[in-house]
């Protein structure tokens, strides 16, 4: 498959062929090995930033999560707080109302007391 205007190798040619082939295959190879290469390092570059993205939106959602576990948290210390407020408040009703019979009950003995007095001071 010789062009026309190509002259014929002679066998002195040969080997000076024969070395243009074994450059160009050497070349042929060492393009493809750099285009692996770099196919290579693409993948590896997408794989570590879908890494990171994946990182990314773990720490996103671990911080969500820690905040919802937050509120929870107050939520429920601050229903503690308010139950125990009402059972401190209804306590303090009935102490107070307790406390209120009692000084009713002893005024009316006072009273009792003095009318006895007054009573016998006047017999």
């Amino acid at each position: 498959m010789l062009r026309e205007s190509q002259p014929r190798p002679s066998k002195q040619d040969t080997p000076t062929i024969e070395r243009r082939q074994r450059r160009d295959d050497k070349i042929e190879r060492l393009r493809d090995k750099r285009l692996v290469d770099e196919v290579v390092r693409r993948q590896r570059q997408s794989e570590a930033m879908r890494s990171e993205q994946h990182e990314k939106v773990r720490r996103h959602f671990m911080r969500q999560a820690a905040e919802v576990e937050r509120q929870r948290m107050r939520l429920e210390r601050e229903a503690v707080q308010r139950v125990t407020r009402e059972v401190r408040d209804r306590g303090e009703r009935i102490v107070s109302k307790i406390e209120g019979l009692f000084n009713n009950r002893v005024t009316l003995l006072k009273e009792k007391l003095e009318e006895e007095r007054y009573e016998r001071t006047v017999a």
